[in-house]
């Protein structure tokens, strides 16, 4: 055998780095640690829009374009995650203005093409460099990262009240407790319905809304009795359960019922904004990556996008919450016509015609929605 046969052999044997650092899945799960506890140089003090949450991957595919145009393709171990970003794990310097597409696993399985530029590279320990990645265009985290709904789901740090803009549903026994959400919720844009029981909340749902906020004890029925009866009347609107610490069975019972997040009470204005932003607030960026403002077109371009994703998946619940929030959104920017679109589009939903048969409709009211532009 030629030494270079024993090399091959040597190699063959050798199992594949599943990352450029070399990291197991345990040695990962003590550097991230490591670095949550402090140890080496700390991260940069910096009031984020959007939390970071863990995403603890051993092995993520990207293709990485450095300034002069060499491409490299490497699987690099991941830190966290955000709306806006990503943290990965690396064995040298990357220089920030890099570009990269990066592989990223949904929770369903399905992997898209994330495209980004490094914003930041530090040094951690050793070899190891932490690349901070800024996306190109914001993510719909959740559906990357499947978080406790009871604790660190929220992935806004901070939100403006005037971003926050839709119609909700608040159903409480508490005449103080409605109140309080009235006027924590007066300097948003959205529509509020108040009711005092289940029962009532189901009728007002009827109606349709972007978001209900519950009680966890209504009186006529449990917070999840409720998400139980909306999820099992076919609507996947979002319900967001308030209510005080629960026990590890009411827990498990609130987690089955399909509820979308809990929110402990009491609560400050703060948080109750950030909770309900997670459902209210539309990406705030557009396609090159550019922010954009309440009353922007970009938040219709974004939802055009669910709205083809959704039809070509059959997703017709969610294509009639797209089609809802549309028709709420866009008489307030002075799209009239895309507005009746759209409501056109969630009753023809509604009265149960196949996502397939309201194909072309729905492609008219998308298209319609890319081909606006912000007012001179």
């Amino acid at each position: 055998m030629t030494s270079r046969a024993r090399s091959s052999s040597r190699t063959a044997d050798r199992p594949a780095r599943s990352n450029t650092i070399g990291a197991s899945e345990r040695d990962l799960a003590h550097l991230i640690r490591a670095f949550e506890r402090g140890d080496g140089p700390k991260d940069a003090a910096v009031k984020r829009v959007h939390a970071r949450w863990p995403f603890a991957q051993t092995s993520v595919a990207a293709r990485l374009i450095h300034p002069g145009g060499t491409e490299i393709r490497l699987s690099f171990a991941c830190r966290n995650l955000s709306r806006t970003g990503i943290g990965l794990l690396h064995n040298t310097y990357v220089h920030a203005g890099s570009r990269i597409e990066i592989e990223l696993p949904r929770s369903n399985g399905v992997t898209d093409t994330v495209s980004g530029e490094v914003a930041r590279c530090s040094h951690r320990q050793g070899v190891i460099h932490e690349i901070g990645v800024r996306f190109d265009k914001e993510i719909p985290l959740p559906e990357y990262v499947r978080p406790d709904i009871f604790e660190g789901w929220l992935s806004f740090e901070s939100v403006k009240p005037e971003d926050i803009e839709g119609s909700v549903v608040h159903a409480d026994p508490s005449k103080i407790d409605r109140k309080i959400v009235s006027h924590y919720l007066r300097d948003t844009g959205v529509s509020l319905r108040q009711v005092e029981s289940g029962a009532d909340a189901l009728k007002s749902i009827g109606s349709g809304c972007d978001l209900i906020v519950a009680e966890a004890d209504l009186g006529d029925m449990s917070g999840a009795e409720l998400v139980r009866k909306i999820r099992d009347s076919g609507s996947g609107t979002p319900v967001l359960v308030v209510g005080p610490e629960l026990d590890a069975q009411t827990r498990s019972q609130m987690t089955a019922s399909g509820v979308n997040g809990y929110l402990l009470k009491p609560f400050e204005c703060d948080q109750f904004l950030r909770g309900i932003a997670e459902f209210l607030v539309a990406e705030t960026t557009d396609s090159a990556g550019r922010a954009t403002e309440p009353g922007h077109p970009g938040r219709l371009h974004q939802l055009a996008e669910h709205l083809d994703r959704f039809i070509a998946e059959g997703a017709s619940v969610e294509a009639y919450v797209v089609c809802q929030q549309i028709s709420g959104i866009a008489p307030r920017m002075g799209f009239d016509a895309i507005a009746k679109r759209a409501a056109w589009v969630a009753d023809k939903l509604a009265e149960g015609h196949a996502t397939s048969a309201l194909a072309g409709p729905a492609g008219e009211l998308a298209h319609a929605c890319r081909d606006l532009r912000p007012a001179a």
